[in-house]
């Protein structure tokens, strides 16, 4: 009897175990989706722009107002809220919430404020 129950004992203690490994693995990769970036496309709910040189990279607004940027982009999407894209030459783009357009990619994008 005694070892029926050291046995069930030490199965809790692995399967607890095994369920936090599992936590903690599953944890920070979902955690990470909401903060990155990067991303092969415009993320829902995000204001993005397009990199010109390569066409399959999206930089997502993690956040509202000012957003330090710098290098060219081609393509401006808004999921949500609209965005103003400056350029180093003091010109800038609008992209209006729930729309998208294209941006100048021959100029250098210095900063984005997404409006909250």
């Amino acid at each position: 009897m005694q070892s029926i129950t050291r046995f069930v004992s030490r199965a809790a203690v692995l399967a607890t175990a095994f369920g936090a490994a599992v936590a903690l693995a599953g944890g920070p990769a979902a955690a990470s989706v909401s903060t990155k970036g990067w991303s092969p496309q415009c993320d829902w709910g995000k204001a993005c722009i397009r990199l010109a040189s390569d066409a399959g990279r999206w930089w997502n607004m993690n956040n509202c107002g000012y957003n330090p940027i710098n290098d060219r982009y081609s393509w401006g999407k808004a999921h949500g809220n609209s965005f103003t894209v400056t350029y180093v030459n003091g010109t800038w783009d609008r992209v209006e919430a729930w729309t998208e357009r294209p941006l100048d990619g021959n100029n250098t994008v210095i900063k984005v404020d997404v409006h909250c």
